[in-house]
């Protein structure tokens, strides 16, 4: 139900009615001030900040100098920094969480070297 504010004496009053429910004043359709919820139009990034802490966590714990395939700890650092860089393109409550997985990303992309001369070693 949307609401407006008597220009008066400021008290919330249905929007369909003609006169003030605290100091009777009759109310001009035009002079009143609606008070509804805005939409909310922001999408959120939490959810970018969490995958992208998950593919990081994916390219440095499980692909990081185990992997057999060093070209997947390569691609899930790269989808690692994209997602957090999003997730931390608006300062949400999960910023620390993108920071950490865009760290964990940089890491295992700096030690994907290792992981392919490793995959080389053992495979000899």
């Amino acid at each position: 139900m949307a609401t407006m504010i008597c220009p008066v004496c400021k008290k919330q009053i249905p929007a369909e009615s003609d006169f003030c429910s605290g100091c009777g004043t009759r109310i001009i359709k035009q002079a009143y001030i609606y008070n509804q919820p805005e939409p909310n139009t922001e999408r959120s990034c939490c959810g970018f900040a969490i995958a992208g802490f998950l593919l990081s966590i994916m390219a440095f714990g499980f692909f990081g100098f185990y992997a057999s395939i060093p070209v997947l700890t390569v691609i899930l650092s790269i989808l690692g920094i994209i997602f957090n860089a999003i997730g931390m393109s608006k300062r949400r409550r999960l910023y620390g969480l993108a920071i950490a997985g865009f760290v964990l990303s940089l890491l295992a992309l700096l030690t994907s070297p290792l992981a392919f001369v490793y995959s080389c070693i053992t495979n000899i």
